[in-house]
């Protein structure tokens, strides 16, 4: 506790906050909801039908990818690299409400139709430049790691966790042999891990104090950033720290961002290297608690709010933007492209 209060007063986070903010707003010239994936040159867009087709919009052509069952539901994951689109299918998305339900996963070449089935689950992360894929079974508790261009290449880590059905890893790649993700023991307490591809041997990096604690990776070249953040009001905490690739000791990691609150985390750290972004949980003189967006600078440890809708849940990458969906829009924090209008829109205020 000592050393936790001392920490505090070493690092000093300065928060700037308006009273109101204007954000511009993702406008396209089709329905939004629709699309899933569109890239900021204004070239490809991919967006789904009702009818279960997912489509592909280029050079005023469309074409069609694949067609499922009605109402299917697709989330698509492009990174910087551009190599591939890769497809998370739900076939019950209005049928099958639970969250460990494991979708059907494909392949795409960037900026084509071109279309394979790799795998079933969910995705947890495309790894070393579109090396690799990881994709983690909620019923087997299976953690593959997988080449997108042999389903026989891969490796699969059976998790330990026994105790909460709804987990999910988070997984990063620090190199061809080596892979970090999240775990929970037979106790319930969470933990970051090391699977050496090679030997396949598993060692423990870090292991949390107590069960009420998420824990999160992420991995922006040479730097790695996890994130621990407090799931219990009676045991408030959180806490994002910093070490590198080529020295991966938990327990010298620098501590960039702390806080006396509970936050939602869901760290962004791939956009750029100025800035971790992530959900921060506000709480104002009365008590009341409000979730936005912020970020903090990795340097300086001096932090920013970024948005004020008061009910942020959610941030995430499409092609070099931040993108924060509220309600029924998505605003942009980071980022600009020429699909987007960028009107200044206030924010509705919420009681």
């Amino acid at each position: 506790m000592a050393l936790s209060r001392f920490l505090l007063i070493l690092i000093s986070i300065v928060i700037v906050q308006a009273e109101t903010m204007e954000l511009p707003e993702l406008t396209t010239k089709q329905d939004i909801k629709n699309i899933r994936y569109a890239s900021s040159d204004g070239k490809f867009t991919y967006y789904q039908r009702n009818n279960g087709s997912l489509q592909f919009s280029t050079n005023y052509k469309v074409t069609e990818v694949i067609k499922l069952e009605p109402n299917t539901d697709y989330n698509l994951y492009v990174t910087n690299h551009k190599k591939y689109v890769f497809v998370e299918a739900n076939e019950t998305y209005h049928t099958y409400l639970a969250p460990r339900n494991n979708k059907a996963l494909y392949l795409i070449d960037y900026g084509t139709s071109t279309i394979k089935k790799i795998g079933e689950g969910q995705i947890t992360g495309i790894h070393d430049q579109d090396k690799w894929i990881s994709y983690y079974n909620s019923f087997s508790k299976i953690l593959t790691i997988q080449s997108p261009l042999s389903e026989t290449l891969k490796h699969e880590i059976k998790l330990a966790n026994v105790k909460n059905l709804y987990f999910q890893p988070q997984v990063i790649m620090i190199d061809t042999d080596t892979v970090i993700y999240t775990d929970i023991n037979k106790d319930g307490l969470p933990g970051i891990l090391r699977f050496k591809i090679n030997s396949r041997k598993i060692d423990l990096l870090y292991k949390a104090e107590n069960y009420t604690s998420k824990l999160e990776v992420c991995i922006n070249g040479e730097d790695v950033y996890w994130g621990e953040f407090g799931l219990d009001p009676l045991t408030k905490r959180s806490q994002i720290r910093t070490l590198k690739t080529n020295n991966l000791d938990f327990k010298n990691s620098q501590v960039i961002y702390q806080s006396e609150e509970n936050d939602l985390g869901q760290i962004v750290c791939e956009l750029n290297d100025e800035s971790i972004y992530f959900i921060k949980t506000f709480r104002n003189n009365i008590g009341k608690l409000t979730y936005d967006a912020f970020k903090v600078s990795p340097n300086s440890k001096k932090g920013e709010k970024i948005s004020d809708l008061k009910f942020v849940t959610n941030l995430f990458l499409m092609d070099k933007k931040l993108l924060l969906p509220y309600q029924d829009k998505y605003y942009i924090l980071e980022g600009k492209n020429n699909l987007t209008e960028f009107d200044k829109i206030k924010k509705e205020q919420i009681p």
